[in-house]
């Protein structure tokens, strides 16, 4: 008898069946939505890169897993909000998890209000003492919620030209 046969001489089955579990139980707690509405964004924000670097640190890459586990770690209303809210419109290169994602985001993140932001950028004026650079810096901040598009130079030129108070250039 050598040493691969079985207890009655026979070799051993070749199709052994091994199972293996492992264990990939996140800490996160479930998404918590807060009382006042101006906290849900900022409570998302957090939330959901907290559970996004745990997901990534414990591997796991299935996107079927990944929408998984977000609407069981999330919990019972991000669960219900998954099953109720409308689907996001498509974008290319998406898949199941980030449809899902974009979908609460437009739930929870603040919408942005262009007229709103025009009108502060708009009301923008150059600092005393602060030079052109600087002041082109913040006029290029504030007019990211705008929707210049194209124009976006045209206008930042604009207001510098109209706003602009000659001193200094550095």
């Amino acid at each position: 008898m050598t040493g691969q046969e079985g207890a009655e001489g026979h070799a051993p089955n070749p199709t052994e069946i091994r199972v293996l579990s492992v264990g990939k139980s996140l800490k996160i707690e479930p998404f918590k939505i807060p009382e006042q509405s101006l906290e849900f964004g900022r409570a998302w924000r957090e939330w959901i890169e907290e559970f996004e670097d745990e997901i990534s640190y414990f591997e796991i890459t299935e996107i079927r897993d990944r929408v998984s586990a977000l609407k069981i770690y999330g919990g019972k209303e991000i669960k219900k909000l998954a099953r109720n809210l409308p689907d996001a419109a498509p974008l290319v290169g998406d898949d199941d998890y980030k449809k899902l994602k974009r979908k609460l985001d437009h739930h929870f993140l603040p919408k942005k209000n262009k007229q709103h932001a025009q009108y502060t950028f708009n009301k923008q004026k150059q600092i005393e003492e602060e030079s052109v650079v600087t002041y082109t810096a913040r006029l290029r901040e504030k007019s990211q919620d705008c929707e210049f598009g194209e124009q976006t130079e045209d206008r930042i030129l604009e207001t510098l030209d109209t706003n602009h108070q000659g001193q200094r250039t550095c």
